[in-house]
């Protein structure tokens, strides 16, 4: 039996209440141990057993627990001796809310989406002196957002595990369309629609508008199953099954026309592992599998052209879905300890992905529709993969790993020439599909060096090369050197830092064909660009002396990217990060306070002209955040509180450099309070009253939303989001009962 088995359970309330002279170290903890032991609740805060040593009479000064608590009456609830044991509770409650778009995220109100619905939880607990167990729980039955768990096993034999969860995203901002058929994959204009050049031109739109919410419900089913045969047998099952329902905007253009569509989401996904090991004397060796699978109800969307159509036979549109796919992967790894100072392991693996969907046509238009060189997609990847570590240690203070990696990413899919159609009116060059592959191959070296017993010392050098084809740039090679020293005293502190810095260089950047769209001479893509990067992190940790357990984390990042070479593009990034964190218990509370400061920098530089460039954009996001949770068990008689408040507020600035002249855009901003106070009251020793409040508050100030009506844009048909500006309230009581 594993040492968390062993748990301690205080045994039922039988004895009078305490005389009134007991001290309130004895009050809190006599009244506080009987709820501990029907409860057994992860999510109670540690502070109740805080405030009991730190109250008690047995604390000595400075917080230095001197004496131990009483534990005379104490049992073993799942030892061997004790017997069969189960526990069952159950979990009922009544949530009212405060407005009609109810989104809070927390343990007890997930999924309380009208104004008022009742709930219904509960978990048992089952566990035998033979080592089954079984852990079952419900969680919001009647709310939008249940849950369900399942995990039994016997232990070293055999475990299963079932989880069912339900999620829901809904846009926070809800939009408007003249459309009929919304979220389904055809959408037409009624008959009395008028169409133009310009949306202000339409004449119909007003009377013809109707609200609309994009949104989707996912329904997840896992499935985990582990079985050990034999002590150096061990075999492994995970499943993952799920399904998403609803809509989302889309948007299909022509040419300088675009309509935001709502468009249907129907799919599902499966994604299966089997996984056997085998552990011998000196060696250890797996084989696994893992398939995914990718089914779309629709595989296209078509639509009616709102504006004034090129040609007479423009008048709809289509629109391809993500498409059905799958994919399948073989992996061997191996380990070999059987020499004092050395270790070695190693990975191979095979995989493909394919894809093999049909093809839309190339055009509704019949006078343009033109029979395609093949009716299926047919593509196909293989991938190709392998890994090799070796861990030297020459002394014990000094470790050395050589590590070496490789994938190779083979697109095998067939080159065929198509020709394209423009905006339903206009046949284009003929073009061949382009097959991107690529080849990548890494090379680390590391030393670990332990300067004392509270310093260590790492030091790294690692190598990425990079071979493409059917893309700008054919090869790129990056070097990256990094350090890390971390200092652990004896005094309960840490501090550690780490600093890398790589540089990217490759090959020249070539045109992709004849055939292919082109592009500006001067355009780096980021990701293939020369590129000079510098990465630093800070982390400290020290004891408060204020009380036991009190702590101050303090962490600090920075990155900086440079792309000056590049003369079109991203030019420059850079990403600071600030965190602190202290936590402390004083006087039976648990309190902590935690703020981050974040900034996002970009410089990009642009052309209107398809030339050089003749424009700079610099952005500047700024988000902080800052929280408060108090937590006191026994504030009031036999009542636990936790109070937790979070704050935090974004602001993004661009900044336009033209030629005429600096130009800026407005502010971007958003703000966020939230507030979640939770009450319980140990009202039997079986029986649990609770009582939830929270409250959000949320302003968004987005000037492409704000005040942005369907027709602002002459040639946009849009949504007609606003900024997003509400308050929501909600309060729930519920009962725990235990039997």
């Amino acid at each position: 039996m594993s040492p968390a088995s062993h748990q301690l359970a205080a045994p039922s309330r039988t004895k009078p209440p305490a005389p009134q002279g007991r001290t309130p170290g004895q009050a809190i903890r006599n009244s506080l141990l009987p709820a501990w032991n029907t409860t057994k609740r992860l999510w109670l805060p540690a502070s109740i057993l805080a405030n009991i040593l730190i109250s008690s009479p047995a604390t000595a000064q400075h917080g230095v627990v001197t004496e131990p608590p009483d534990l005379e009456n104490w049992t073993c609830r799942y030892c061997p001796e004790a017997g069969i044991q189960q526990q069952l509770s159950l979990h009922t409650g009544l949530a009212a809310g405060f407005d009609q778009d109810l989104r809070f995220a927390g343990a007890e109100l997930d999924g309380l989406d009208q104004a008022q619905q009742i709930w219904l939880g509960g978990q048992l607990r089952h566990r035998d002196p033979l080592g089954f167990s079984l852990h079952a729980e419900v969680h919001g039955l009647g709310l939008d957002e249940p849950r369900l768990q399942l995990d039994g096993g016997r232990q070293g034999h055999y475990r299963l595990a079932l989880n069912y969860r339900e999620l829901n995203y809904r846009s926070r901002n809800s939009g408007h369309s003249p459309y009929q058929g919304m979220g389904s994959a055809s959408l037409q204009l009624p008959a009395s629609w008028v169409s133009a050049g310009r949306t202000q031109d339409m004449s119909a739109l007003p009377a013809l508008l109707k609200p609309y919410q994009a949104g989707h419900e996912r329904r997840r089913l896992q499935l985990d199953a582990a079985w050990t045969p034999a002590p150096r047998w061990a075999f492994a099952l995970d499943l993952d099954h799920e399904t998403r329902r609803g809509s989302r905007f889309l948007t299909g253009a022509f040419l300088t026309q675009s309509s935001y569509l709502p468009a249907p989401i129907d799919d599902r996904s499966e994604q299966l592992r089997l996984q056997g090991q085998w552990l011998g004397e000196h060696w250890a060796t797996s084989l696994s599998y893992t398939g995914a699978r990718y089914a779309n109800q629709f595989d296209a969307l078509r639509w009616d052209h709102p504006f004034s159509p090129l040609t007479p036979d423009a008048a709809q549109g289509q629109l391809a879905l993500p498409p059905g796919n799958q994919s399948h992967q073989l992996q061997l790894t191996g380990q070999f300890f059987g020499m004092p100072k050395w270790q070695a392991s190693a990975m191979l693996g095979l995989g493909r992905m394919s894809q093999d969907e049909s093809l839309l046509p190339v055009a509704l238009n019949p006078t343009l529709a033109s029979a395609l060189p093949r009716t299926s997609a047919a593509a196909q990847v293989d991938t190709h993969s392998a890994f090799l570590r070796l861990n030297y240690r020459p002394r014990r203070a000094v470790r050395l790993k050589l590590q070496y990696r490789l994938h190779a990413h083979d697109n095998s899919t067939p080159r065929q020439v198509f020709t394209p159609v423009l905006a339903e009116s206009q046949a284009t060059a003929q073009r061949t599909n382009t097959n991107p592959s690529h080849r990548d191959q890494q090379l680390k070296l590391e030393m670990d060096q332990r300067l004392h017993a509270q310093a260590r010392l790492q030091l790294g050098l690692t190598q990425k090369l990079r071979r493409r084809e059917d893309q700008a740039r054919r090869r790129s090679n990056e070097y990256k050197l990094w350090s890390r020293l971390s200092l652990r005293p004896r005094t309960g502190a840490s501090f550690s830092t780490e600093v890398s810095a790589a540089r990217r260089r490759g090959s020249a950047f070539e045109p992709l064909g004849p055939d292919q769209p082109p592009q500006n001479a001067y355009q780096r893509a980021f990701n293939l660009a020369d590129r000079e990067r510098l990465h630093s992190v800070m982390r400290l940790q020290l004891p408060i002396a204020l009380a036991p357990g009190s702590h101050l984390g303090i962490q600090a990042e920075y990155i900086s990217e440079d792309f000056q070479a590049s003369s079109l593009g991203l030019r420059a990034a850079s990403q600071a990060h600030l965190n602190t964190d202290w936590a402390t218990q004083w006087g039976g509370y648990a309190l902590r306070l935690f703020g981050s400061l974040d900034e996002v920098r970009f410089e990009q530089a642009g052309s209107s002209t398809f030339a050089e460039a003749d424009w700079r954009a610099d952005s500047r996001d700024l988000i902080q955040a800052a929280g408060l949770s108090v937590e006191r068990a026994g504030l009031l008689p036999r009542t636990d509180l936790q109070l937790n408040y979070q704050y935090s507020h974004g602001r993004g600035a661009i900044r336009l450099a033209q030629r005429q002249g600096p130009s800026d855009f407005p502010l971007l901003r958003t703000r966020l309070h939230a507030l979640a106070l939770n009450a319980r009251h140990h009202w039997r020793p079986n029986l649990d009253l609770n009582l939830y409040y929270r409250f959000e508050r949320f302003n968004d100030e987005d000037w492409q939303q704000h005040g942005l009506a369907v027709d602002s844009l002459p040639g946009v048909l849009g949504p007609g989001q606003d900024a997003a500006n509400s308050a929501r309230h909600a309060v729930a009581v519920a009962a725990d009962y235990r039997f």
